[in-house]
This record gives C-alpha cells, structure tokens and sequence, in this order.
C-alpha cells in the first residue's frame, strides 16, 4: 500500500445576497467529502440565529446546542454584547423576544 498525501483545502462561496461563506479542511488524495455549506441572508432580524427570517424557540434551541457544545451552523445575528458568541445573555435576548417582552 502507498502512502497517501494528505492536502489542506479552502473553499469560498459567495452568492449574492448572502454572506460570503469559507471553509477549510484537510482531504487525503483518496478521500471524498461531502458537506452542506450553510449560508446567512445578508439581512435578518436581530436574533435570527437559522436564517429563517423570524425569531421562534428555533432559534433558542440552537442558542442551547450552542450553549452545551452541540455545535451546528448558524448566523451570528444575535451577539448582543459584541463578544462574537452566542451565550446565555443571547439565549435571554432571544427567548424575551419570542415571548414578546422586546
């Protein structure tokens, strides 16, 4: 058996209206790779963390996957305290407005 070579990639995908997405890996000469590539409107609600245009317990529960290290793709509209992540002053902002109290 060969020895395999194993190459980093980078792959940026732009589309119009949506925010420029960049993804980066490792991939051996044998490998295939598939990979959904999750793209944010370049205008959503503030707190819009699927990209679904509304605010809803969606969006809170993936601020919990967040939160519990269940990561998942998401858009980064809902930073309220300018730190770039998504914490429990997030998860409060976002359940208020789905409750209706903003």
């Amino acid at each position: 058996f060969g020895e395999s070579s194993v190459r980093a990639y980078t792959l940026r995908v732009e589309a119009d209206g949506y925010q420029t997405s960049i993804v980066s890996g490792t991939l051996a000469e044998s490998d295939i790779i598939i990979q959904d590539i999750f793209l944010c409107p370049l205008t959503l609600p503030k707190y819009d963390l699927n990209g679904d245009n509304s605010v809803d317990l969606k969006d809170a529960i993936i601020a919990l996957k967040i939160l519990t290290g269940l990561a998942e793709a998401y858009c980064n509209q809902a930073d309220v305290n300018g730190d770039g992540k998504i914490g429990v002053e997030e998860l409060t902002y976002i359940l208020q407005k789905v409750a209706g109290l903003r």
